[in-house]
């Protein structure tokens, strides 16, 4: 690891928890539109002295002069600490560590030679000329996609056939005058696709069929202090969608509209994967652990995750734990009892979880030259995702989608998709 890559790994590492956020409505808009776009491309350096972070903001190292992150984002993080990575092998057991830790090691193949049968290269836009964004899999060979009026701002939904490469209109998406947050978090269960928007003071949440047809009004929520007109990520489950305030609160709603109803002691608590609930949310600012402290809703069962101390921007799922330590090279995976620990040599953002619990991107490099590669943690096998520097040092750094089984990215020309339930 070079000097660059340890000031950069580093760096962010104490500075994403602790940067100033902006003042007022624009912390607020800077974040959830930015953070929603960085969840599927937060940016990194591989090679240079300048990053592109998620949300846009740029960090600059010019000798000893060296500026924290942008504000706009303080939980953003960059992978700055890269190397070359294509299998595991054993690392000498650690002191004090009760698991032997893994070391990932070696070069990426690329992903078409990998995993070929996961992978899907698409042309960029669809018959009618328009570029399209997938957005989750519908079956095993039908994604979501969304196609957009102007930045950001989804104007129709299409459902894409990836053998014959021909989309079928699903739906218009209506944004209304006094829309501040465009349609966000599309979600697919039970023949629905589900999403949200906001205005200033309110938050909708609406539904169509994926057959086809005019988007329904599921619900309208005000927005109460500190709930600052926006949802995490909504999911679908019997017949109901379920959803949480940023600021805390989980609801659900039967999915063809009706009245929301709150779950019982749940005011500051955000969905994980339902039905488990937790603390700390997947945005803003929080001090400790990320869905440290978890209760199934259907069963009352609880976990609280291990910290150990020096511990930094932990997060957890329903069953692992990522994070980092003082003196850990990389990122730590264990299980949410403190087993199974293992090491990844590359610096993992705090604010994704495991898709299918083992499959993760992350940055590497090979001397002066770097790129993005998908890790599958069970196997230790890494891919190439072919992405490469641009001119000014910053790539694209794609994330699992929350469906956790589409990976999409653009690769010149093409869209390049990922299918994470097709590796075996």
């Amino acid at each position: 690891m070079n000097d660059l890559e340890e000031t950069l790994r580093s760096t962010f590492s104490h500075a994403a928890g602790h940067a100033p956020r902006p003042p007022g409505a624009l912390a607020e808009l800077v974040e959830t539109r930015y953070r929603r776009r960085g969840r599927r491309n937060q940016a990194l350096l591989a090679a240079g002295a300048v990053v592109v972070i998620a949300g846009g903001a740029t960090f600059a190292l010019t000798g000893e002069d060296r500026t924290g992150p942008s504000p706009a984002n303080p939980q953003a993080t960059v992978s700055a600490e890269v190397t070359a990575s294509a299998e595991v092998t054993p690392a000498e057991p650690a002191t004090g560590e009760p698991e032997p830790i893994q070391a990932v090691r070696g070069t990426p193949e690329p992903i078409d030679k990998v995993w070929p049968q996961a992978v899907h290269r698409l042309p960029a836009k669809l018959a009618t000329g328009g570029t399209f964004r997938p957005a989750a899999f519908i079956d095993d060979r039908t994604i979501l996609v969304t196609t957009w009026a102007s930045f950001e701002k989804t104007n129709v939904l299409y459902a894409y056939d990836l053998e014959t490469r021909e989309a079928r209109k699903v739906a218009d998406v209506q944004t209304p005058a006094d829309t501040v947050l465009f349609a966000s978090d599309f979600t697919i269960g039970d023949g629905r696709v589900a999403w949200w928007t906001a205005t200033k003071k309110a938050v909708f949440l609406w539904s169509v069929p994926l057959s086809g047809g005019e988007p329904t009004l599921v619900t309208e929520q005000k927005a109460e202090a500190g709930d600052r007109a926006a949802l995490d990520p909504p999911q679908i489950a019997n017949g109901r969608i379920v959803f949480s305030f940023r600021g805390g609160g989980v609801f659900t709603v039967p999915i063809d509209g009706g009245p929301a109803e709150p779950v019982a002691d749940s005011t500051k608590l955000h969905v994980l994967r339902w039905p488990w609930i937790g603390t700390g949310g997947w945005y803003g600012s929080f001090e400790g652990t990320r869905f440290g402290e978890i209760r199934n809703v259907d069963t009352g069962e609880t976990s609280t995750a291990v910290t150990k101390p020096g511990e930094t921007m932990v997060s957890c799922g329903v069953t692992l734990c990522r994070g980092s330590r003082e003196g850990l090279t990389g990122s730590f995976v264990r299980q949410r009892d403190g087993s199974q620990e293992r090491t990844v040599i590359a610096h993992l953002g705090p604010m994704e979880s495991l898709a299918r619990d083992r499959f993760t991107s992350a940055s590497y490099s090979r001397g002066k030259t770097g790129g993005v590669e998908l890790h599958d943690l069970n196997s230790g096998v890494a891919a190439d995702l072919g992405i490469r520097p641009g001119a000014d040092g910053g790539m694209l750094f794609p994330m699992p989608a929350r469906d956790e089984r589409l990976l999409s990215y653009e690769l010149g020309d093409e869209i390049m998709v990922v299918d994470l339930a097709k590796i075996p």
